[in-house]
């Protein structure tokens, strides 16, 4: 074999050739090169909730059907002759998929907090709430979830 060396071009993980002489020595710290150690401790991590655990919870005992006719009768309120007639469609096709079950208990319960805190003018627990059902059920209210947001916003 000859000893030669190929001139070879670099892939894409290659490092860079770095060419130091006597007038530019090398740096002193590679923070690059630094690595972090895995952590040992098996400790998980402590979630904080993301909404305050003061929000009015709605009774246990309150029958869904009313939960529901709350919740709409209050978004509905919010509803003018102002308002573009796309948030009044996509109003009505939340309750549609609200009438045909496709929420799970917790979104319903989520929905009619959001609800009154729009109705109660707590706009900025109504911007967290609108989020984490956005964050949390991103199937479910994909459709309609702007219209909410724009609610909160019109006000």
């Amino acid at each position: 074999m000859n000893n030669e060396t190929k001139k070879v071009d670099p892939g894409w993980n290659d490092p860079p050739m770095l060419n130091f002489n006597a007038s530019q020595p090398p740096p002193r710290s590679r923070i690059g090169n630094k690595r972090v150690p895995f952590p040992l401790g098996s400790t998980p991590a402590v979630q904080k909730p993301a909404l305050p655990l003061n929000i009015d919870q709605p009774s246990s005992e309150e029958p869904v059907e009313d939960l529901a006719e709350v919740t709409l009768t209050n978004f509905k309120s919010l509803l003018n002759s102002g308002i573009a007639n796309e948030v009044h469609e996509k109003i009505q096709l939340m309750e549609g998929m609200w009438k045909m079950g496709q929420f799970p208990t917790s979104m319903k319960n989520d929905l009619y907090k959001l609800s009154d805190s729009i109705v109660r003018k707590d706009y900025e627990t109504a911007n967290k709430l609108n989020l984490d059902l956005h964050m949390k059920y991103p199937n479910q209210c994909k459709d309609w979830i702007l219209a909410i947001r724009f609610l909160i916003h019109d006000k």
